[in-house]
This record gives structure tokens, C-alpha cells and sequence, in this order.
């Protein structure tokens, strides 16, 4: 059975990657560790910068996959990072959040 967790990354200093896992919240069922299914990220409309971006431990303005605030990105894993071979899927704590302008911040849902 599918289990889902929900929670929000904020990116203090624009132009360091944050690790998504990082933000769960004390009591919550996701474990940094698991092996997900679906991950979708929204930035907020109310974000300073234009845009926020995902991927692994390297991700920068430059590269990653842009979400623009007020938007969302859904995606489903079958080891789209290329970080966990052989399992086809990747573990939450290997998903990192960047963006334009310090502060902003993506509210995110997981499913695993």
C-alpha cells in the first residue's frame, strides 16, 4: 500500500543546493532514506524569485529542472537521478531544491 507525507523545503542563501529531506518534519512518516515513488514540488507564488529548481546534490540555477513559482512538477521515479541502480527507484534524502532568490520556498509531497 501507497504511503504519502507532505512538508516545505525553504532555500535560506540562493545558489546552495538544500537537501529535501532535511525539512521533515518531527513525527513524520517519510523516512529521509525511502525509496519513493512520486515526488511533487510547488513553489510558491509568493516566492521572490522567479523560479526554483530540483535535483541531486549539484543542482544550481543552472542545472536542474526549473519550476516556476506557482507552478508544480510531478514526477514520477523510476531512478531519474541514476543514483540508485538496480532498485529503479531513488531514496528521498538524494533530492535537492535550489533557487533564484534566497528565502523562497516549495512545499512538496512524497508517495512510497
Amino acid at each position: 500500500m501507497a504511503k504519502i507525507d507532505a512538508g516545505t523545503v525553504t532555500v535560506t542563501s540562493a545558489g546552495t543546493a538544500v537537501q529535501i529531506s532535511t525539512s521533515i518534519a518531527s513525527g513524520a512518516r517519510v523516512r529521509a532514506s525511502e525509496k519513493i515513488a512520486v515526488l511533487e514540488v510547488t513553489p510558491r507564488a509568493t516566492n521572490t524569485g522567479d523560479a526554483m529548481y530540483l535535483g541531486s546534490s549539484n543542482v544550481s540555477t543552472t542545472y536542474g529542472v526549473r519550476i516556476p513559482k506557482g507552478s508544480s512538477k510531478s514526477i514520477s521515479l523510476t531512478g531519474i537521478l541514476g543514483l540508485t541502480e538496480g532498485t529503479g527507484r531513488d531514496a528521498f534524502n538524494q533530492f535537492y531544491m535550489d533557487a533564484d532568490s534566497p528565502g523562497d520556498k516549495a512545499d512538496w509531497v512524497v508517495v512510497w
